[in-house]
């Protein structure tokens, strides 16, 4: 687990929304999610609250996610944020990590 949460680091492709971050990194192995909450979000209480939270928005959208490794992380405003708007802020920063390149070009193009 520590080296693909290396690798995930070193060449993973990421994503923000908000006060949420995640590096994402494919694999053909089944999905391996990891949360990075620090001390400045708050007590162990509330850093607690906010990976519960997470992995709860997570297990309903697992089905939908490439196979690979996942990093969250957040920042302190976090805590500021509904349920509903951290789902929101997860969805979009998990669309950034996992979309297409920017400036890329489909597979098969020719310019």
């Amino acid at each position: 687990m520590r080296q693909a949460l290396d690798d995930v680091r070193r060449r993973g492709r990421s994503g923000h929304s908000g006060p949420v971050s995640v590096r994402f990194d494919p694999g053909p192995d089944a999905h391996l999610f990891a949360f990075a909450i620090g001390r400045r979000v708050g007590s162990a209480v509330i850093r607690n609250r906010i990976r519960r939270r997470m992995k709860a928005i997570i297990a309903g959208e697992q089905a939908r996610l490439p196979r690979g490794t996942y990093l969250f992380s957040a920042k302190p405003d976090v805590v500021e944020l509904t349920f509903e708007e951290m789902r929101n802020a997860m969805i979009a920063a998990l669309e950034r990590a996992t979309g297409p390149r920017a400036g890329a070009r489909p597979t098969g193009a020719t310019s």
